[in-house]
């Protein structure tokens, strides 16, 4: 009986736009718990990607940190295109992260930040192929290359002559339509990707991370 009472009361709900607006409320605060445990709440109260401990995080949904959590062995080393708080949690896990930027005063405000493993490179955002390019003058492969910044197609273009034959790339935003073609190149090159949807701190709406694999690949996929 007190089934079919519940079932009748969410039907009631499930048809009055305004009742469905504070029933959705309700739940958000039920959950606040959870969303204080993965640091949603002290994200939006710093106005940046954290744990609840303040550690930085990327910028990524729960479920991929999780799966990157469980999946990358220590020491790898790292290729950013984008930097920020994933640049410091990478720095953690890798014996070497390069981060391409392209926004010179996000650049200066994290250059200090910055443990001596990681190499943080300021390269404009133009059209001569500067900005992804930029790695070529380390002369070496990375086995895991995230892209998160500027020039997304031109990246993963670009990226595989940076990349290990075991290597993976993890494309963030990868629902985005302008970033569709670099999706597209890069599976036309063997590559099988999982996609992986989920909201992320600082923002209200999903976010879908591709990472893109081949078999033997560093990350056991």
């Amino acid at each position: 009986m007190k089934m079919q009472t519940r079932a009748r009361i969410k039907q009631f709900i499930a048809v009055r736009p305004v009742l469905r607006s504070l029933y959705g409320a309700a739940l958000v605060l039920r959950w606040r718990k959870e969303f204080e445990r993965i640091g949603f709440v002290e994200s939006q109260l710093r106005g940046e990607s954290i744990d609840r401990f303040g550690m930085p995080l990327p910028w990524l949904s729960p479920s991929v940190l999780g799966l990157l959590e469980a999946h990358v062995p220590a020491g790898l080393s790292i290729l950013e295109y984008g930097s920020g708080n994933s640049t410091l949690w990478w720095s953690k896990r890798a014996s070497r992260v390069v981060a391409v930027e392209h926004d010179s005063e996000f650049h200066a405000r994290l250059a200090s930040r910055l443990p001596g493993n990681v190499v943080s490179i300021l390269a404009p955002d133009s059209p001569d192929g500067v900005y992804e390019q930029a790695p070529a003058r380390f002369g070496r492969v990375f086995d895991v290359i995230v892209i998160d910044g500027a020039r997304r197609v031109e990246c993963a273009c670009a990226c595989l002559a940076f990349l290990n034959p075991q290597g993976v790339i993890i494309f963030d935003n990868a629902d985005r339509k302008d970033v569709k073609p670099g999706l597209e190149y890069l599976r036309k090159q063997g590559f099988r990707s999982i996609e992986i949807p989920g909201f992320c701190s600082l923002i209200t709406w999903s976010n879908t991370t591709a990472i893109f694999y081949r078999d033997g690949n560093c990350l056991g996929l």
